[in-house]
């Protein structure tokens, strides 16, 4: 007659004291830029998972002890935004096979969970497309798309923000992505009335910013930027 396999734990629920960037505890969570750094009690278990909104993430093991775990921020499957950060510990209660009689990796304890704003990234250059005048005050309309890491889903609300670049009244604008049918890396906008000009740009995706990057002999924010040229008026044969 076959024994009931018994495995007797300690109670041991892992603490999440604080969640920041490697850069720093004030620098903001970047996605692709270092490290999450998650500081605690008891955040080791027999297998250590954290879930960063619905994705599961196994850290190295290089990466965690019972103080501390760190998370690289690379993970195409993360998405930007204000994410609930939780650690999961698993139990091994199968001493022969797993697949001998269905055990193996159960559920074990779980800490509490603190909210994290992820902030995506621009990737490469903003194209634009479709210039073309508005009005006689010289404003433009055109199609600008953005690349931007991790993948925004198709329900998440983006914003663009462009900042004119101009010592002399610089405009500032903001518009709303265009409807998705599906997760993708780029996000598209229609903008309107704008002045044709250099602009510093950033993403919100959920409510988190991308970041602009500053010149290190200035410090002053220098990218990443896009140019709206002038509308080309086409010239029609006689």
């Amino acid at each position: 007659m076959g024994g009931r396999n018994i495995k007797v734990l300690p109670i041991n629920f892992p603490v999440i004291v604080r969640a920041v960037s490697a850069n720093g505890v004030n620098a903001p969570v970047v996605w692709g830029d270092k490290q999450l750094i998650l500081s605690g009690s008891s955040l080791v278990g027999e297998k250590t998972l954290v879930k960063i909104g619905d994705v599961k993430i196994t850290p190295d093991n290089q990466l965690i002890d019972p103080l501390e775990i760190r998370i690289p921020l690379n993970n195409e499957t993360l998405l930007a935004g204000k994410q609930e950060v939780q650690v999961i510990h698993k139990v091994w209660i199968a001493e022969r096979p797993a697949q001998e009689n269905g055990l193996g990796w159960r559920a074990g304890s779980v800490s509490n969970k603190i909210k994290v704003k992820l902030r995506p990234t621009i990737n490469g250059d903003i194209q634009v497309k479709n210039v073309a005048k508005v009005n006689n005050n010289g404003t433009l309309s055109a199609d600008l798309q953005v690349t931007v890491s991790p993948k925004i889903s198709k329900d998440q609300e983006v914003r663009l923000f462009l900042n004119e670049i101009a010592e002399d009244q610089p405009e500032s604008y903001t518009f709303t992505r265009s409807s998705e049918k599906e997760d993708t890396n780029t996000a598209k906008f229609k903008v309107n009335n704008v002045k044709p000009g250099e602009y510093l740009v950033r993403v919100m995706v959920d409510k988190a910013e991308s970041v602009l990057i500053a010149s290190d002999n200035t410090g002053v924010y220098s990218a990443p930027k896009v140019i709206i040229p002038e509308a080309v008026t086409k010239k029609t044969g006689k």
